[in-house]
């Protein structure tokens, strides 16, 4: 993971030379990487109440939300990109088919289309599950009603083939599923050669007791995923197929909503009532509840529920959290905070967050959606509906928001 932007307060790209020496052959500065190139995002989308998808006209967050991709698309909900059915759409996810096309992944609430899946095209992407014209919105409908929950994103991708390799698999959480503890199930996989369009429901067997919804999913590297469940953490080292618990109860007295990994070590859970967890040690040790937050809730987050959180590389590495009641915080080290700055107060809960590495996003309730370029200072973008209706309708509840950068802020 990057670490260092500047030597002595100026910019990385502007220097030749350190010490006589050739940027180009130097690869550390007292011990610190030197950033790769920053690829941004051109397509963030949000998921909604009502089934609604929305997006951005323009590659930039900032700008434009509500419009649609293509003008006199078929969305009966007002700005939408697409009308997908009475769902809210509380996961997205952006990844891979089985020949590497990239393609969107959602979790819904829905009892008959608990997945959907599109290719990453635009007009395919403003086809609901019922137009007759292919690509479009695919729905999947998996029995007994594995639906989508509130926080994550629990639903991810992986290629451990690399670049043009073949091992891709996806997995998803959600709602369990089952007579608690024993065979309950809330994990879902697709790999091989039917990804997306099948998916396979882990057996209790191959998965941790638990007592409550998988509301979080990341891959890390290599075949190695881990997950939240209620207040425990699972892993895996087969790609998603096999679970065993790493951490339970000690880590937090509530239900995990959200984490993130920085890429290099660090982990951060965040959850109900505000608690924040890190560990340096893949949850097995070194687990540490925040002093700022933690029980005491000295943190910006107080007792709010914290619902996303995200790892921000550039142009300073950041943790950002967002919360119900408004609250967005940031962290240098993952376990001191403090409440960012915004433009317009809200009292809406937000719901997610998404970061390409250059832009963060949080979207919620009311169609509240705001972005911030450094992690500390946050704009409203929306639902404040302009004179060319650049903004979510204030009705839509967006629960939501990924960029088309592969698990760009979660590892």
């Amino acid at each position: 993971m990057p670490d260092y932007t500047k030597i002595d307060g100026v910019a990385e790209d502007a220097i030749s030379k350190v010490s006589g020496v050739d940027v180009a052959d130097i690869s550390k500065v007292s011990g610190q990487d030197k950033p790769a190139g920053v690829t941004t995002a051109t397509r963030w989308i949000a998921g909604g109440s009502a089934g609604a998808l929305f997006t951005t006209v323009e590659a930039d967050a900032s700008l434009g939300w509500g419009l649609g991709l293509v003008s006199g698309g078929a969305a009966a909900v007002e700005g939408a990109m697409v009308d997908l059915g009475g769902m809210n759409i509380k996961d997205i996810a952006y990844g891979e088919d089985n020949t590497g096309a990239k393609l969107w992944v959602i979790g819904t609430t829905s009892p008959t289309a608990e997945i959907g899946y599109c290719e990453d095209d635009p007009d395919a992407l403003e086809r609901d599950f019922s137009d007759g014209a292919t690509p479009r919105w695919e729905a999947v409908n998996l029995s007994s009603s594995w639906k989508a929950v509130d926080g994550g994103p629990a639903i991810a991708f992986s290629n451990t083939g690399g670049d043009g390799g073949t091992d891709r698999a996806w997995v998803a959480g959600g709602d369990d599923v089952g007579a608690a503890p024993s065979s309950t199930q809330s994990i879902k996989r697709s790999a091989g050669a039917d990804i997306p369009a099948t998916w396979t429901i882990l057996p209790a067997g191959d998965i941790p007791q638990q007592v409550g919804e998988t509301r979080s999913v990341v891959y890390k590297s290599g075949r190695t995923w881990f997950a939240s469940n209620d207040n425990d953490i699972w892993t895996s080292t087969d790609d998603g197929a096999t679970w065993v618990a790493v951490v339970g109860a000690a880590l937090s007295p509530n239900p995990v909503y959200a984490m993130a990994y920085d890429g290099s070590g660090k982990w951060v859970a965040v959850g109900r009532d505000g608690n924040i967890d890190f560990s340096t040690g893949d949850w097995a040790s070194d687990n540490s509840q925040s002093t700022n937050q933690g029980t005491d809730h000295t943190g910006p987050f107080g007792t709010s529920h914290i619902y996303g959180v995200v790892y921000c590389a550039f142009p300073t590495p950041y943790w950002v959290a967002c919360s119900a009641g408004g609250k967005i915080g940031y962290s240098a080290d993952g376990d001191t905070w403090t409440a960012a700055s915004e433009d317009v107060g809200t009292t809406d809960h937000f719901r997610a967050i998404a970061t390409d590495n250059t832009t963060i996003v949080a979207v919620g309730d009311s169609g509240i959606i705001y972005t911030s370029t450094n992690g500390t200072a946050f704009t409203k973008r929306s639902p404040d509906i302009g004179a060319a209706t650049d903004g979510v309708p204030s009705e839509q509840n967006l629960k939501s928001i990924a960029c088309d950068i592969i698990g760009s802020g979660m590892r």
